[in-house]
């Protein structure tokens, strides 16, 4: 899973970075991630708005297993 919160130009570097988590356990039907990440932010005005406009994007990656080689593909993204 990968996911990058929306931030300013003059928020932190731990804000702004993009987070990838590999999976605990998976079956057809269930993906668990059991994934904690604290974050202390300063809520200001401007970053409430913000997150007003701009959506967290989150993907979903699988490593698929073709004519030998593993790929990496997205199986969806919500924005």
């Amino acid at each position: 899973m990968e996911y990058q919160f929306p931030a300013l130009d003059a928020a932190s570097t731990s804000l702004k970075a993009r987070v990838r988590i590999n999976a605990k356990s998976f079956n057809g039907n269930v993906i668990n991630f059991r994934h904690k990440r604290v974050l202390r932010i300063k809520m200001i005005p401007e970053l409430v708005n913000l997150w007003k406009r701009t959506p967290l994007l989150l993907g979903i990656y699988a490593k698929l297993n073709s004519l030998g080689k593993f790929t990496v593909s997205s199986v969806f993204k919500i924005l």
